[in-house]
C-alpha cells in the first residue's frame, strides 16, 4: 500500500513539474518571437 502511494505521488508531483517546465519553455519562445519582430 506505502508503495503504490508513493508511485501516485511522485507520479503526481513529476507530471506537475513537467508542466511547469514546458510553461516556462513556451513562455520563452513567445518572448523570442516578439524580440525578432
Amino acid at each position: 500500500m506505502y508503495i503504490i502511494a508513493t508511485t501516485m505521488f511522485g507520479l503526481g508531483t513529476g507530471g506537475s513539474i513537467g508542466q511547469i517546465l514546458v510553461e516556462k519553455r513556451q513562455q520563452r519562445v513567445v518572448q523570442t518571437q516578439s524580440k525578432q519582430r
